[in-house]
């Protein structure tokens, strides 16, 4: 293959790269909307007083919500009640 030849298929190449780089904005990009609106659900955690969160119970109420396809979002300390959404 001779300079010329390679220099004219670089420069095919290029044309070719540059064509499809004009024409990319002009396809039209399909438009996505979400699966449906979002949920939230607010768990009371407290226990009565005087007695604590066993963490087996806590973790099991995670997993029974996990399952139902909760995800936990924020706990809050002070009043015991965590925010989930789906």
């Amino acid at each position: 293959m001779t300079s010329s030849k390679l220099t004219q298929s670089v420069l095919v190449v290029i044309a070719l790269l540059l064509a499809w780089l004009a024409i990319r904005p002009n396809v039209p990009v399909p438009v996505v909307h979400a699966a449906g609106p979002v949920q939230y659900k607010v768990v009371d955690l407290a226990q009565p007083p005087g007695l604590h969160m066993d963490n087996a119970l806590f973790e099991r109420q995670l997993s029974e919500l996990g399952k139902d396809g909760w995800t936990l979002t924020e706990c809050d300390s002070l009043d015991q009640s965590c925010v989930f959404k789906r």
